[in-house]
């Protein structure tokens, strides 16, 4: 996929995550559950206005308090649908100009009461079951438990307006619809959402739902909800059980957003910055090491060294930068388009921030002022926008530079240090002061702060000070002690003006030069060293070598360049005998290696043969139980049989003698027989001859029979027998006996080798034992010595080399120090003199808005700049004027100028922007083709760089970005309006918010992914679900997941790393090599000095999240303080089963009540210097953190019962109570954690919140406190060793301990 095809598409999803956002964040209230009457609202509007032929227009309130909700049924849809269509149209109609002769009696009778071609105020869908945000506060609002969201698009993404997404929605409930509905189909992805916002206060863990029919997905959610809504105790309304609800949900929330998405989208105009940001480099991909370098992202010394002399501003009297503000400055100006800076809590940020806004105002003046010498005509560049979602960290930069500012006014007596504008300048609703302040306003569509102003709010600063500039003019002058007063403001005003800016921008160009004198004696050599930085760098990174370990390298070399000059000799040395000695053991170890397998194949033969042995012991006495026992032998059978043919022939005659005896018999019976029993037997083969013949058979077979047996039982035969199997295993034990004899002759001497080797291995690993012990010894003294150095990591000539710096290192050091002094002298007074010069100018370019008659310029050539984009000229042929540059046009014949404009007039105006003409202002205004003149300013695109000198930095929250620099009858949002955005707490803000740089030329964001990242409606599951609607390619979807994601990681997610927040994207998209800048930590650009805590409080977070990186350098200026600047306070009180532990309250309040006294004397007196402090002041000290909402919310109402409510609101708390998140850049002398978790949690450590996954709970929580950290837990619960919770125990305790010894 091309990458603007899958930019595109990225912001696609981003725009529909903005949205279920938006979706989740809405809140209901009981009263809006019902029927608004809003078409009859609008129809007494509209009737009032047609009758004073009046704009159309809807109150705000009106429309801002409009939450559509109706219980969901098929009767109740079609109210719903025609109450919200009817507003619809009328939103869509306002600024419709009525005229009663003409236009209609009813609104919906107006052709123009339409729906809009290209947004709806609402998004619609489906929620289900409306519980309390809070179960346990009187005055928590409801919010959707779940929402099945209907985008405003298809699957084309095809604008859909609300009839047709209600068709679908009818559809989808299974609702009857019209023949007319019936015929309209569109392909439709409906997307079901979970509010992650209840899980927490109801104990529930993320379901797994999946979108199906209406019917089944709310079976599924009330099966899900089914365990709370049972319980009495989190008083759940029955009226919303079982419920589902049609509502439409404004989308205002985040409109400055996608108002900016909707630009891109129609108009494709994405710009660099964009382009930029959204690209992982090659070098931050996370499963690819890539082996090159380009030599523009090393920040070498060159680029160091020569920001001293380019740093032309600053804006800090008392401090100058510290060293990794130093490098991130330096970065800054290499002027790439994203500059992300990492930064730990109270990393002086706003220093940083100082020392850039003082360098971009001293640019900025001076780019006007040259421009205005060139084309006499001032351009201003844009101020310095901050943005962020957290409104406190816009708070931050707004007192950071306005306490810089009123400090160095109050201890300069110098005018210089002043602001020459004026005293006051009175607005309706309020008053600002130039005086002494420098005002930082946070710029909102809606005011209600001292420091918020709205666009109008800036115009009319504006047009006070340039249309009656001579109240303002004279107090110029007068804080330039310039002895004049101006009557009236005419040539000689602005002659003088312009002698006054001639002296400033010649006082700034004097501190240039001696800027750029700095450098000047020191600049070959350290060309030279660069150009050994740069292939050092380079030759390492090809090698394969990890960054931080060459960073590690330089760093040692330079830190330790004068001791390695005389001791590279000797670290040659031992890195010689090093090397020897592990060769030396090598080869030792391979000997032994050669010897234990030889043991080893001796050990096995000998196994073997005792095994042989064992058979053979066994075969012999087998072999001996045959000679006690011939019958069992197994050569009985074949030895009997041998013997048997041995005696064949006696047994033989033996057979024979007995036969010739029955022969014998036989014969005498006859002899012995008278004639009848001769002729009885003859004839009939009876009588007592056949029975006496028959009898003497039967004996001689049983004689027969039995001479079987009897013969190989004779003595002779048996003893025959025995001796030739005895013969035969007599033969067989010798033979085994013989065979025994050899192998035990074997095992004798394989025993006396494997002795030998066995003593022989016990002597050599000795060896290596000795020789480890010399190589543990020359690493401790390399390591003590020469640090990293010892590693190898680089090649001794390359040391070698940079040792030869060592004079240099030392001359940049000394360089480093007198260009600090510079930070508070030269630089900081260069901002003043900017700020006079723009101050001036900006009068100057206001001269055509003073109420008198000035000369009008001749033009002679009709050639002009453009007012609008300041880079084409204005050619005129015939009546119509085009830019060469942006191609918009003015008409001479346009029928909406002011007819009391001539053409010379007309020129005028278009050469200024805006002009004042006998007593009339006139503005420049354009659309995206046309440039238009009237007496209204509608356009904004000049509002903020044309009051640039007034308001050089101002604040804009992501959300509001693209409403407040949008025009108002101009969907159109341009790209590049502002040259400079800095975004603050970006580890804060999800991807999706970045559109903003849309409208910015560079960005830099401070940020911290160690703190708290941002709270997401889904995890990257459901992520790559919606993913498939918006890319085909699974690699695009992995790609999105991986590096632009708007989920949460999932417990189980395979990736180690995922960016998923603002910063990370931010790491991830440009590389700042700093060779000297050794640190661990992910992303090149760190600011590790701290000057918010005291030492042992930001050493927790130092060791849990920054691998001890961190400085610190708040100085501890009370030794002799009472107080413990860490505390841990036991209790065994229990926790319930909704995150709260009143018990722990009761101590927390007891702990606060009890030291009131004593802190406020002891502790407070002191670090805020005050004779007097109230218990306000003590309260206003003090804030209280803890993971759980519902602990917050439980700590809050207690507060407010015995201690007491804040003066301005007395439901809350007169102590700011807050979750970690909520105090996320917030700050407190002293802060309180409730951890709520106790005994019956014990054994379970790692499953706590504030354990799981990542340390920036604790890191956040920790660090909020300035001067004392009081941790309130149960010890046997929070305190193993291997959790976050435990670390921070560990240092609590080794603090006390340190503090009893004292």
């Amino acid at each position: 996929m091309k990458k603007e095809e899958f930019l595109n598409n990225l912001f696609k999803y981003y725009d529909l995550a903005l949205r279920i956002d938006n979706v989740l964040g809405t809140k209901y209230t009981k009263k809006q559950i019902s029927s608004y009457h809003v078409s009859e609202k609008i129809d007494k509007v509209y009737n009032e206005k047609l009758e004073k032929n009046h704009y159309f227009s809807l109150d705000s309130n009106f429309k801002n308090s409009f939450l559509p909700i109706e219980y969901l049924s098929e009767d109740t849809i079609e109210s719903f649908i025609h109450e919200v269509s009817y507003f619809e149209r009328t939103v869509n109609f306002e600024g419709q100009k009525l005229k009663k002769r003409y236009d209609p009696q009813n609104i919906y009778e107006h052709n123009k009461f339409i729906f809009s071609k290209d947004s709806n105020f609402f998004q619609y869908g489906i929620a289900f079951n409306l519980l309390k945000e809070n179960p346990f506060s009187n005055y928590s609002k409801f919010v959707p438990s779940f929402v099945i969201l209907f985008p405003n698009y298809d699957e084309e993404f095809n604008f859909l307006t609300p009839d047709k997404i209600f068709i679908e929605i009818k559809r989808y409930l299974g609702y009857s619809l019209t023949e007319d509905e019936e015929e309209f189909s569109c392909e439709i992805k409906p997307y079901l959402l979970f509010n992650p916002k209840i899980l927490e206060p109801y104990f529930l863990e993320t379901p797994d739902i999946k979108l199906s029919s209406f019917e089944n997905t709310q079976k599924q959610i009330i099966k899900f909800l089914e365990p709370i809504l049972e319980l009495d105790k989190y008083n759940i309304e029955k009226e919303f059980q079982d419920k589902a609800f049609i509502i439409g949900i404004s989308q205002n929330l985040n409109m400055g957003l996608t108002k900016i998405y909707d630009t891109i989208f129609e108009h494709q105009n994405i710009n660099s910055l964009i382009k930029s940001y959204f690209k992982v480099h090659r070098r931050k991909i996370n499963d690819i090491i890539y082996p090159k370098i380009e030599e523009s992202e090393i920040i070498t010394t060159k680029k160091i060294v020569n920001s001293y002399s380019s740093h032309f501003g600053s804006f800090d009297k008392e401090y100058s930068l510290a060293q990794t503000q130093r490098e991130a400055l330096s970065c800054y100006l290499e002027d790439k388009k994203v500059l992300p800076v990492n930064g730990a809590p109270g990393t002086g940020k706003t220093s940083l921030l100082r020392g850039i806004f003082g360098d971009y105002t001293v640019k900025s003046a001076i780019k006007s002022y040259e421009s205005y010498l060139k084309e006499k005509v001032v351009l201003f560049s844009t101020p310095i926008v901050c943005s962020s979602t957290n409104n406190q960290a816009l708070t931050n930069i707004s007192e950071g530079i306005d306490s810089g500012f009123i400090e160095t006014s109050k201890k300069n007596e110098s005018n210089l240090y002043k602001r020459w504008l004026t005293d006051d300048v009175k607005l309706e609703k309020k008053t600002i002061n130039f005086d002494n302040n420098l005002f930082v306003p946070s710029v909102r569509s809606t005011v209600k702060r001292t420091y918020e102003l709205s666009k109008n709010d800036m115009k009319t600063v504006g047009n006070i000070i340039s249309k009656n500039p001579l109240t303002f003019i004279n107090e110029y002058f007068k804080y330039r002690k310039i002895d004049m007063f101006c009557e009236k403001v005419d040539k000689r005003t602005l002659d003088l003006l312009n002698k006054a800016a001639r002296f400033f921008f010649n006082k700034i160009n004097e501190n240039i030069e001696e800027l750029k004198s700095l450098t000047s004696l020191i600049q070959d050599k350290v060309d030279e060293l660069t150009k050994i930085e740069l292939h050092l760098v380079t030759k390492y990174i090809e090698k394969g070598i990890q960054e931080d370990l060459i960073k590690a390298t330089l760093f040692e070399i330079k830190e330790h360049s004068e001791k390695l000059s005389s001791s590279l000799d000797r670290l040659r040395s031992f890195q010689k005998e090093y090397k020897q000695i592990e060769k030396n053991i090598q080869n030792l170890k391979n000997r032994i290696k050669e010897y234990k397998e030889e043991a080893l194949e001796i050990e096995d033969s000998i196994s073997l043969s005792a095994s042989e042995i064992e058979i053979i012991n066994k075969q012999i006495k087998t072999e001996q139980c045959y000679l006690n026992d011939y019958k069992i032998s197994p050569y009985y059978s074949s030895c009997y049989e041998e013997i048997k043919y041995k005696y064949k022939d006696d047994f033989t005659n033996e057979k024979n003698n007995i036969k010739e005896v029955l022969k014998t018999d036989i014969e005498k019976v006859f002899k012995n027989a008278n004639i009848l029993e001769k002729l009885s037997y003859g004839l009939l083969k009876k009588g007592a001859i056949k029975d006496k013949i028959e009898l003497l058979n039967n004996l001689s077979q049983e004689q027969l029979s039995n001479l079987n047996t009897t013969f190989y039982e004779q003595d002779f035969f048996i003893n025959d027998l025995k001796e030739n199997i005895s013969n035969k295993h007599s033969k067989v034990i010798k033979k085994l006996k013989e065979k025994l004899s050899k192998i035990d002759a074997n095992i004798t001497k394989f025993s006396v080798k494997h002795s030998e080797l066995k003593l022989e291995i016990y002597q050599l690993e000795n060896e290596v034992d000795d020789k480890d012990i010399k190589l543990y010894q020359i690493e401790n003294l390399l390591d003590k010595e020469f640090g990293i150095l010892s590693n190898d990591i680089f090649e001794f000539e390359d040391i070698e080399r940079l040792i030869e710096f060592e004079d240099t290192y030392k001359q940049l050091a000394r360089l480093n120090e007198k260009n600090e002094r510079y930070d508070t002298t030269q630089r900081t007074d260069n901002f003043y003199f900017a700020l006079h010069l723009l101050e001036a100018l900006y009068f100057i370019s206001n001269t055509n808005m003073w109420n008198t008659k000035i000369e009008l310029n001749n033009f002679d050539n009709k050639v002009i700049k453009c007012p609008i984009c300041h880079e084409g000229s204005m050619v005129q042929r015939d009546s119509v004027i085009k830019c060469s540059k942006c191609n918009r046009k003015f008409s001479f014949n346009n029928k909406f100028l002011p007819k009391e404009l001539d053409e010379e007039k007309i020129l005028y105006i278009l050469k200024n922007s805006k002009a004042t003409i006998d007593e009339i202002s006139y503005y420049v205004n354009a659309t995206e083709d046309f440039i238009n003149i009237s007496t209204n300013d509608t356009n904004n695109d000049e509002l903020f760089s044309s009051l640039y000198p007034i308001f050089p930095i101002i604040n804009i929250t992501c959300n509001s970005f693209g409403t407040i620099v949008s025009n108002r009858n101009d969907t159109y949002i341009k790209e590049n309006i502002f040259d400079f955005l800095l975004v603050d707490e970006a580890g804060t803000i999800p991807p999706s918010k970045m559109i903003i740089l849309n409208c910015a030329k560079k960005v830099m964001l401070f940020g911290d992914t160690k703190q708290l990242k941002p709270v997401f409606s889904y995890d990257t599951k459901i992520e790559n679900r919606i993913l498939e609607d918006f890319y085909s390619s699974k690699k695009d979807i992995s790609i999105v997941s991986k590096y632009f994601s708007c989920a949460s990681k999932m417990s189980n997610e395979p990736i180690i790393k995922k960016n998923n927040n603002s910063m990370d994207i931010a790491n991830s998209s440009v590389t700042y090599f700093l060779p000297y800048n050794k640190s661990k930590m992910e992303g090149d650009i760190w600011l590790k000095e701290h000057f918010r805590c005291q030492t042992p409080i930001v050493q927790i977070s130092n060791e849990i999240s920054y691998f001890n990186e961190i400085k610190p350098l708040k100085k501890d200026k009370y030794h002799d303080k009472s107080w413990s600047t860490l505390l841990f306070i036991e209790h065994e009180h229990q926790k319930s089963s909704y995150n709260t532990n009143q018990g722990e309250i009761e101590e927390i309040i007891n702990f606060i009540i009890n030291r009131k006294e004593r802190y406020i004397n002891e502790f407070l007196k002191r670090i805020k210097n005050k004779e007097e402090i109230i218990d306000e002041d003590y309260y206003n000290s003090i804030g209280i953190i803890t993971p759980f909402v519902n602990q917050e919310n439980l700590l809050k109402k207690e507060i407010i019962n015995k201690i007491g409510s804040h003066k301005d609101d007395a439901k809350e708390p007169i102590i700011k109570v807050g979750t970690v998140h909520k105090y996320q850049g917030s700050e407190r002398d002293i802060i309180i954690f409730s951890s709520v978790y106790n005994k019956e949690n014990q054994g379970k450590a790692q499953n706590l919140f504030f354990n799981r996954d990542e340390p920036d709970m604790i890191n956040v929580a920790v660090t909020r406190a300035k001067e004392i950290f009081v941790l309130f837990g149960n010890r046997n619960t929070i305190s193993n060793s291997e959790t976050f919770s435990g670390v921070m125990v560990k240092h609590i305790d080794e603090y006390k301990n340190k503090k009893t010894k004292k």
